[in-house]
């Protein structure tokens, strides 16, 4: 079978020139502008046709207009002053305010579009607006502003926030492969050198440290007030174009470890918003392998979410931007979780092709193959995520889960003996795995005691995650052996484990 990056359909790419770079932004104006209404694109069509009135036997038949619709939100082509003025009518606005695209203007009467005022997040979907640096800092900080204002983030509105589908993919293609932004360099003095790029790259090193071993519940404030502070520094000026880039590259960083830290503690909408804007953000630094880096967070996300049709389009993003450049450490990450998505969809042979492809890749890894941020996904890692995938595999495919659950177990337990303690909370979730695995395998007890081992080292985490893992993991072997030694003992364990965040 052919690879699926080969046989799919490609990302879109902006194309060139001045007149398709207007196109597209006036058509990522005209998919908010439906998309806040909660409407589809026949819909969308329909209420054209509303607003022609008597007028509506000139118009083309409905399936064309619908196709009409979709060219136009692709930036494919130019909206006539006819449809302009129907897109008026049917969105309630006055002519002079169609496809304005500044991210403060006032919302259109009657309509719930998704306009920024002072102390909002941007919303996923209005990021494709995001032209200038100016806007893409003022986005990062209102952002953050807004993640410091809620006191206590509601986890059905976070996940009520959550964009997916074709909406996520749109405007994922249009950030992630449009042309880098002007960086602002020195007119004079310039503000901002390489030991800003230093300070930024040392700091989120000693948070990630942090994270890896102890969770995103304790410090990921602190996270967020230092990408606050960046943020306020996008604008340069900067001592060159050089510095400029390196710069954006670490802010896109320290946004992926605010991102990673938000999903661990299960606040999903705020978290792919920063990985959006980290996504843009590594876009205007010219980083190939960081776009792909967050195509990665935002599949593994909606792995997660059970939305595993969106995480293979993302993984496929992400092959796509890296294509030309090669680090193999970073391209193996994303066949993991294209296979990770295939597991859960029980697709065995998927699977397997996907992992077959990781393992060849990552053998290709080196010692300047890949930059620096690969350097977690070590052999020990590589082995976690294959273990958990077949894990995910085992408990999709029950017809053939001892024999996936068997091939999943010596794949966890490899890398349970390779993780350092640096990495205390993937050491947890490998347990976890191993917990499953021997469940499926019909040995509660041993599961139990695995479990429990996990659960005892759960305490010193602060990971939603984790917890909620633990608690699927306890509620399997509840139902799969209620008077098993050890289990009723387990649901005591975890049901003291406190979500934190």
């Amino acid at each position: 079978m052919r690879d699926r990056a080969e046989h799919s359909s490609r990302p879109r790419s902006p194309g060139n020139g001045k007149a398709r770079s207007v196109s597209q932004q006036l058509g990522a104006w005209l998919r908010v502008q439906r998309q806040a209404r909660a409407w589809d694109v026949p819909e969308m069509a329909r209420q054209l046709t509303k607003a022609a009135g008597d007028a509506r036997g000139a118009l083309p038949s409905h399936d064309s207009l619908v196709s009409y619709v979709r060219r136009w939100e692709r930036g494919e082509c130019g909206v006539s002053e006819r449809y302009k003025l129907l897109y008026c009518a049917a969105l309630s606005i006055k002519p002079e305010r169609f496809g304005r695209v500044s991210p403060a203007a006032e919302s259109p009467p009657g309509s719930d579009a998704p306009y920024v005022r002072d102390g909002d997040s941007y919303p996923a979907s209005n990021l494709g607006f995001l032209v200038s640096v100016q806007q893409l800092a003022e986005a990062l900080g209102r952002e953050c502003q807004a993640d410091f204002m809620r006191a206590e983030h509601d986890r059905s509105a976070e996940l009520a926030g959550v964009a997916g589908g074709e909406g996520l993919l749109d405007t994922v293609e249009h950030v992630a492969f449009g042309r880098p932004a002007q960086i602002p360099s020195a007119g004079g003095v310039p503000r901002i050198d390489q030991e800003h790029v230093t300070q930024i790259q040392a700091t989120t090193a000693v948070f990630r440290q942090w994270d890896n071993e102890f969770g995103g519940g304790l410090r990921r404030r602190a996270v967020v007030g230092q990408l606050s502070e960046a943020a306020a520094l996008l604008g340069g000026p900067f001592r060159d174009e050089h510095t400029g880039r390196r710069f954006f590259s670490a802010v896109s960083d320290l946004a992926q470890l605010a991102g990673w830290m938000t999903f661990d503690l299960h606040m999903q909408a705020t978290a792919q918003r920063y990985y959006l804007l980290g996504l843009r953000l590594a876009r205007d630094a010219g980083d190939r392998a960081q776009v792909a880096r967050m195509l990665y967070c935002l599949a593994r996300q909606m792995v997660d979410l059970g939305e595993q049709r969106d995480a293979l389009d993302l993984a496929q993003a992400g092959l796509y931007a890296i294509r030309r450049s090669p680090a193999p450490k970073a391209t193996a990450m994303l066949r993991i979780i294209e296979a990770r998505a295939y597991a859960c969809m029980g697709d065995a042979e998927e699977c397997h092709r996907a992992l077959g492809i990781a393992q060849d890749v990552f053998s290709r890894a080196g010692t300047d193959t890949d930059p620096a941020w690969c350097a977690f996904f070590d052999e020990g890692e590589l082995c976690g995520l294959v273990g958990v995938t077949l894990r995910d595999l085992a408990l999709a495919d029950p017809d053939h889960a001892r024999d996936h659950a068997a091939g999943a177990g010596p794949w966890i337990e490899r890398a349970v003996s390779q993780r350092p303690r640096a990495y205390l909370r993937s050491k947890i979730l490998d347990l976890d795995g191993l917990a499953v695995t021997t469940l499926l395998l019909g040995e509660p007890e041993a599961a139990a005691d695995l479990a429990m081992s996990a659960i005892s080292l759960a305490r010193k985490v602060a990971s939603s995650r984790v917890t909620s893992r633990l608690r699927r993991t306890v509620l399997l072997a509840e139902q799969r052996f209620p008077g098993a030694h050890g289990v009723a003992e387990l649901g005591e364990q975890v049901r003291a484990l406190a979500h934190p965040g």
